[in-house]
């Protein structure tokens, strides 16, 4: 529960990848996603990133082909950049679903154009779909786990 997690007076909470249908998860998660990102930073990740937007009111569906492979052109739209991620994805955010009240598209995926990442507009927290510390490239997303750090540091976390 949220509750729980705020015990452990974390800086900030990463939702992690995982397999499995996003849906399938207990609603209390959804619930508990909600609480956490409203107290600390948060960044999800794959399966973490549909449960955020879910959690959020978006839309997640069973993609008709799921992208399993390296070298996936993914774009960052405010700066244009385009990384090659790995992915592992078999669900897939509906762009039109994403209330735009709350959530804003930082990625999508040049080869359907399904978004790959989210952030939220009142709250410090933020979601990729593609894996950000994979392969093929060293470093090429580093900043977005910068762009973590930089958040629990704006709290106020212990972290350097």
């Amino acid at each position: 529960s949220a509750d729980q997690i705020m015990r452990l007076d974390p800086d900030g909470v990463v939702l992690s990848s995982g397999p499995g249908d996003p849906h399938s998860l207990k609603a209390s998660v959804l619930e508990m996603i909600r609480q956490v990102q409203s107290q600390v930073p948060l960044m999800a990740i794959g399966l973490g990133h549909e449960l955020f937007a879910l959690a959020n009111g978006a839309q997640v569906e069973r993609m008709p082909i799921e992208n399993h492979s390296m070298n996936h052109p993914i774009k960052e739209i405010m700066t244009d950049q385009i990384d090659y991620a790995s992915q592992a994805q078999g669900y897939e955010v509906m762009r039109e679903s994403v209330d735009r009240s709350k959530l804003f598209v930082t990625h999508i995926d040049l080869l359907n154009n399904s978004v790959q990442g989210l952030h939220h507009l009142r709250y410090p927290a933020f979601s990729v779909q593609f894996f950000p510390d994979g392969a093929p490239g060293p470093d090429e997303t580093d900043p977005l786990f910068d762009q973590f750090v930089d958040m629990m540091n704006q709290r106020g976390g212990r972290s350097e």
